[in-house]
């Protein structure tokens, strides 16, 4: 009996070890290898011509999806470069005071965008000796990129489709602009090879064409949307 319960605690103790020594080496490759790639699901605000600018303009609001790479250059700053692929809409149907002009749009948007994550607070959640411990960061972040989609406009009031100011706007449409995306986030190191990530961002145009609506609305003022996003990104193992 009692080689029985040796070998039993035997078993159990090189399980222990084996499992640790498994999660060492993950944490050890973690180290070794600062480079990520993920993907998530975002939601785009639109603020333009066809957006009351208060609580309410939540009804432009659409989904996107996006993959990205993410390389560690320190504890404090990462390098990231992304991707999305999604839907601007808008329309003036939803908002009383504009209403009668009548004007919808709806814009594939492509977005590919270049930032810095800089985490204030941030540390290195592999330990000295090897192993790995969970840290929750918060960050901001800030870039430059570039946003793709050529506008569809629908007007239910042909009065205001074929005023001078409308036809001004065909004339003027544009269909890729320069972005500088920025925000605050919060960062999750889930485990070594995992890491989630939540964030929102503004994205101003430095136009008044993303909706391609200027001269038939407010010409004076540009467009820009916001992004809430949550994303999922792994580890890469490579050599």
């Amino acid at each position: 009996m009692q080689k029985i319960y040796f070998l039993t605690f035997l078993l159990m103790f090189s399980l222990v070890q084996l499992f640790a020594q498994e999660e060492i080496a993950k944490a050890s490759v973690g180290v070794q290898y600062p480079w990520e790639v993920g993907g998530g699901l975002l939601t785009n605000s639109f603020a333009g011509d066809l957006v009351s600018p208060d609580a309410s303009s939540i009804k432009a609001t659409s989904l996107s999806l996006g993959v990205f790479g993410r390389l560690k250059i320190s504890d404090q700053l990462h390098l990231r470069a992304g991707l999305s692929q999604g839907r601007l809409s808008a329309s003036d149907l939803d908002f009383d005071d504009k209403a009668e002009r009548g004007i919808s749009v709806k814009v594939n948007l492509t977005e590919l965008a270049t930032t810095f994550e800089f985490e204030p607070f941030g540390r290195n959640p592999f330990q000295e000796d090897g192993s790995f411990k969970t840290l929750v960061s918060p960050y901001l972040f800030a870039g430059v990129g570039v946003a793709v989609g050529k506008p569809q406009l629908e007007y239910k009031n042909t009065t205001v489709e074929s005023s001078a100011a409308a036809q001004q706007d065909v004339n003027d449409l544009k269909n890729a602009h320069f972005i500088v995306p920025f925000g605050i986030g919060l960062k999750a190191y889930l485990s070594p090879t995992w890491t989630l990530s939540t964030e929102f961002g503004l994205r101003p145009v430095f136009n008044d064409y993303l909706e391609g609506v200027s001269n038939a609305g407010n010409p004076d003022a540009n467009d820009w949307y916001g992004v809430f996003s949550i994303m999922l990104a792994q580890r890469l193992h490579v050599k």
